[in-house]
């Protein structure tokens, strides 16, 4: 099976992306795949949790938001998998067998 990177743009989302890395983990081959977040802005401890639950990030170093394009750019060019998922951090991944 393939690797895949789910690349997940965050801005203050800690809540979501808790419930989102939490997803991809229970219900995809986590071992083999990569989980990578863009953190463009935190003032809610986004980047504590990440770092504490060992999940790939990168952390926009500007004041201003870049936005979700320049993010996704970001971490499809980091991405090391063939494939690679642009994510949410509201969305839920679900095995559906």
């Amino acid at each position: 099976m393939e690797k895949i990177t789910f690349c997940i743009p965050s801005k203050n989302n800690l809540r979501y992306v808790k419930s989102c890395v939490e997803s991809i983990k229970k219900n995809s081959y986590y071992d083999t795949n990569k989980i990578l977040v863009y953190v463009d802005q935190d003032n809610d401890g986004t980047c504590e949790w990440l770092g504490q639950n060992k999940i790939d990030h990168i952390i926009n170093p500007d004041k201003e938001c870049k936005g979700i394009g320049y993010a996704y750019d970001t971490m499809f060019r980091e991405a090391e998998t063939d494939l690679v998922v642009a994510f949410h951090a509201d969305m839920i991944y679900r095995d559906w067998e």
